[in-house]
């Protein structure tokens, strides 16, 4: 799948269509998940989470972006991203309103981000 970056974002960023739900439910969430490689994990909207009645199953330390160390709950979750199912995917809580693929994601796909053509292609190897 290809795409343009979205502009909605100072600079413009990758994001793809996803959709998340529990482990094996019936319910599906639709939203954007924007493609961070300086990601270790996937991340995942709150809201969404208590939406779907997903329980924490572990606690980890987690680093946020200003290096500052907390423990913080791991979900799993179904995720589609890019039309490609990923079960029982780990996952942190996010206050943003869009899913965050982190490399837990990511070394599932071929990953190319051309930022000169504003464009991103993720797909599955051949």
């Amino acid at each position: 799948m290809k795409r343009a970056l979205d502009r909605g974002f100072d600079p413009p960023a990758p994001m793809v269509p996803a959709r998340v739900r529990a482990p094996g439910g019936a319910d599906w969430e639709a939203l954007s998940a924007k493609v961070d490689t300086g990601a270790d994990l996937s991340a995942v909207p709150d809201r969404v989470l208590e939406a779907l009645d997903v329980a924490p199953v572990r606690v980890v330390r987690a680093a946020t972006f200003t290096g500052a160390l907390q423990e913080v709950p791991v979900y799993r979750v179904d995720l589609e991203l890019a039309g490609e199912l990923l079960p029982r995917v780990e996952a942190l809580a996010t206050r943003r309103p869009y899913v965050i693929a982190g490399r837990n994601v990511l070394r599932h796909f071929v990953v190319k981000i051309d930022g000169p053509r504003e464009q991103i292609e993720l797909r599955r190897p051949t």
